[in-house]
């Protein structure tokens, strides 16, 4: 509970929670006190894997660093045949030239996880775009269902429709169906002339797809059902692919694992990047191990990148 919507968006604090029990309506917690938030390291570091805590700008951004992550992924398998031609799949070579071992390195790795990078990069590049993708969804669907209450006084909480009456009748709407929450009139997500109800299937896929029901906050009858369009369904879908949430926590442990080999791949290609500079400014060949002169450098690097040697 809150004394106001505006309130309550300017001051989440502010909010006064009652927890009840489902099937007897017994109240089973009054948490009076101001509400807690997450553990502030995980809350920071949250806010930052999602928009760099710079809002719609830093979504944009990460939504196109995925987009260069899938190109970079496009372009290293493009080049992985001609220049592993004549070797075994996973071929590291040793030796004195350390700077080919990185190379063999980063390329098996990249390639051995290049479907699973691949998914997790498209998926991510969805997920930085949900707050836009939304966005686009309440401008162009919601607003139209929207258009014959505009210009009307929202309802004042006192005429609200029961909430029980509400549910039944989202229930009634969509049989079959899960209810998952109910938003009140008001809410910035939903209208200020209904409640909007989030319903979702029982079945492991449908479980995934929400639909949502705006019921009239006055009569508590069911004004329209939007249906989710195919972009916020296929990221709906993408979120626990992302995520790793589809198996619980044994999933979430390999799809950590995961993201360490693919640090491995970065720190490899770094270093590759930092030796090419190094051999472009007519540095010491000391990480190749080779006393080739200088002058030739060039023509080698050019030579070992196409033809492995």
């Amino acid at each position: 509970m809150a004394r106001s919507w505006p309130e309550y968006n300017t001051n989440p604090r502010s909010a006064h929670f009652l927890t009840y029990d489902s099937g007897n309506a017994r109240l089973l917690r009054d948490d009076a006190r101001p509400v807690r938030s997450r553990h502030p390291v995980m809350a920071v570091l949250q806010g930052v894997h999602k928009n760099l805590l710079s809002g719609l700008t830093g979504s944009i951004v990460l939504a196109s660093v995925s987009l260069c992550f899938c190109l970079a992924l496009l372009s290293g398998v493009i080049v992985y045949a001609p220049f592993m031609r004549g070797r075994p799949f996973g071929t590291v070579r040793s030796g004195r030239r350390q700077a080919f071992s990185w190379l063999d390195f980063h390329n098996f790795l990249g390639m051995a996880l290049t479907v699973w990078m691949a998914a997790v990069g498209i998926t991510g590049f969805m997920n930085a775009l949900s707050d836009p993708l939304f966005m686009t969804w309440q401008q162009q669907d919601v607003r139209k269902v929207l258009n014959p209450w505009q210009g009307q006084t929202p309802p004042p909480v006192g005429a609200l429709a029961p909430i029980g009456s509400v549910l039944a009748a989202a229930q009634a709407a969509l049989p079959g169906m899960r209810i998952v929450s109910a938003v009140f009139p008001g809410a910035g997500i939903g209208s200020p002339f209904h409640y909007l109800v989030w319903v979702k299937g029982d079945k492991v896929l449908t479980g995934r797809l929400f639909t949502a029901v705006l019921v009239d906050a006055r009569s508590g009858q069911v004004s329209a059902v939007l249906r989710m369009p195919w972009y916020l369904n296929f990221l709906e879908l993408s979120r626990p692919l992302h995520f790793g949430d589809y198996g619980g926590m044994p999933l979430k442990v390999i799809w950590a694992s995961l993201d360490l080999v693919v640090i491995a791949v970065l720190v490899s290609g770094i270093v590759l990047w930092i030796g090419k500079r190094k051999i472009a400014t007519g540095a010491p060949l000391r990480a190749l191990g080779s006393d080739i002169n200088p002058e030739h450098i060039s023509a080698c690097l050019s030579c070992s990148v196409t033809e492995g040697k």
